[in-house]
């Protein structure tokens, strides 16, 4: 089957949608894991936006001149912020990043959670919630400021 695009824009809309039904009817563990994959969709998109290396045919982002699929995960990518920083910097787009000044919260979650046992997730959600409202706050302001 091929690829099909990806869209993070409407991916990342979807899933932050989704996490706040979820949180309102208390259904925190999968609320965390939407809020976790809205904010990765949100740099994804931001990144893309900035012109970070992509698949022309499906959007995707890409690593390297091999064009292996850039798989990070939102923990993974605030792990990395110094180079988020450093790319964005260079582009002239640092205020999108601080407009994010809470996307470090996100530094204890992981896909691993959709496995545990929802005693043993931290009891991180609001801090995740927060930061991902940063993230839906931070692409209004970037597509008012596309051409």
């Amino acid at each position: 089957m091929p690829s099909q695009p990806v869209d993070f824009y409407q991916a990342g809309q979807r899933h932050f949608h989704d996490a706040e039904l979820l949180h309102d009817h208390a259904r925190n563990a999968a609320a965390g894991q939407l809020y976790g994959f809205t904010a990765e969709c949100g740099i994804k998109f931001l990144l893309l936006k900035q012109g970070y290396p992509s698949d022309p045919a499906t959007g995707e982002l890409v690593e390297d001149r091999k064009k292996r699929k850039f798989k990070k995960h939102i923990h993974e990518l605030v792990s990395n912020i110094n180079h988020l920083h450093a790319y964005l910097d260079g582009r002239g787009a640092a205020q999108y990043l601080a407009m994010m000044p809470s996307l470090m919260n996100f530094a204890d979650w992981t896909t691993a959670y959709r496995y545990y046992n929802e005693s043993h997730i931290p009891l991180s959600l609001t801090e995740w919630r927060s930061a991902s409202r940063e993230v839906m706050l931070m692409l209004d302001q970037l597509l008012l400021d596309m051409p």
